[in-house]
């Protein structure tokens, strides 16, 4: 995160590749993330695990901007 020009801009960049799975109870989408400023590869068991990686960094970068205002 850095602060570009006249406001703090956080920006956060992944690759995300997705592919199905077939499963006991039907097909399941896989996950996959390349962060596209340092290289961080994770992979989810699912989609959920997925948004609730992205929904953790944005509230994570969320805080920090408040507490560089204060």
């Amino acid at each position: 995160m850095g602060n570009e020009g006249r406001g703090l801009s956080p920006r956060l960049a992944y690759l995300v590749r997705c592919w199905p799975v077939e499963t006991e109870e039907g097909f399941v989408w896989r996950a996959a993330i390349e962060g596209a400023y340092d290289a961080e590869r994770r992979r989810f068991a699912d989609l959920n695990a997925l948004f609730a990686f992205l929904k953790e960094r944005t509230e994570a970068c969320s805080t920090e901007l408040t507490q560089e205002r204060e």
